[in-house]
């Protein structure tokens, strides 16, 4: 499905290039200056570095046990604005993690706000979300089309009616707490887990709006630079080659930061 999808954005990108082919021909009658600007198009890059991409922040975060639904879900979690703990996530054994309230304090300047769900009835939340440092509770989401809940990252935790199979895990559903099956599913209960997900939807969400930019911004130039006469068909291919290169040299330093990161990471650790 997602291959077809790429297809006919590119068979649409290759469209708009044939259309302005077309124009630069009919307002200068150059049939070189036309080819030159089909040349110096380069759609290819432009529709693959975005699914290259997932791929490369898919297989990392699979890498530290957490496995995503679709190649969607991660560029719909960078667009999260809140995050709702049940209270099995927040206190999976009866017992608070001990850095839960500095974990909440880094979502917060990572633009979440987080938010506890308790069962109705229950007589501690106030005390579990003391304990936690959230100072937002709620019984229940509000409906699924409320801007509230279709902005909210649903965490459920091992002890929320799970199967054997599914225990000591994360359980994220996005938009909708009222979803069956979880967006993104975290081999582990600890949720010190989460700022590394979030960090990943971040950095992938801002790959494809960087490419998005870059690959507009060069084709257009390039159309223009052939349209007056500025570039030859040898500069046309040259320019197409240099668009795909940054955009794919872009989409790789995704992957670089997370090794980065990784090196980082352990080094501290030692």
């Amino acid at each position: 499905m997602h291959s077809i999808s790429n297809n006919k954005a590119l068979l649409k990108l290759y469209a708009v290039a044939l259309v302005f082919a077309v124009l630069i021909y009919c307002g200068t009658g150059d049939l070189i200056r036309a080819f030159t600007a089909l040349l110096a198009f380069s759609p290819y890059a432009f529709v693959h570095a975005k699914p290259m991409a997932v791929s490369a922040a898919a297989g990392w975060l699979t890498a530290h046990g957490i496995r995503i639904r679709t190649s969607a879900t991660l560029e719909q979690l960078s667009h999260m604005e809140n995050i709702a703990f049940t209270t099995g996530a927040i206190a999976p054994t009866g017992t608070m993690q001990t850095d839960a309230p500095q974990l909440m304090d880094k979502l917060r300047r990572m633009g979440m706000h987080p938010v506890l769900l308790p069962p109705i009835g229950t007589s501690d939340a106030a005390q579990l979300a003391a304990q936690a440092g959230i100072r937002d509770i709620r019984t229940a989401l509000p409906p699924s089309n409320d801007p509230f809940a279709v902005s909210t990252a649903y965490i459920q935790g091992s002890t929320d009616n799970r199967s054997a199979s599914e225990k000591a895990c994360l359980h994220i559903v996005l938009g909708s707490s009222a979803a069956s099956d979880a967006d993104i599913i975290c081999a582990s209960d600890d949720l010190s887990q989460l700022p590394l997900l979030l960090r990943t939807a971040h950095q992938l969400r801002q790959k494809i709006e960087q490419n998005a930019i870059f690959g507009y911004t060069m084709n257009f130039i390039g159309i223009g630079l052939a349209a007056v006469g500025i570039l030859s068909p040898f500069g046309g291919a040259l320019w197409h080659a240099a668009s795909t290169a940054l955009i794919l040299l872009n989409t790789e330093s995704l992957h670089l930061a997370q090794v980065y990161e990784k090196k980082f990471a352990f080094s501290k650790a030692v």
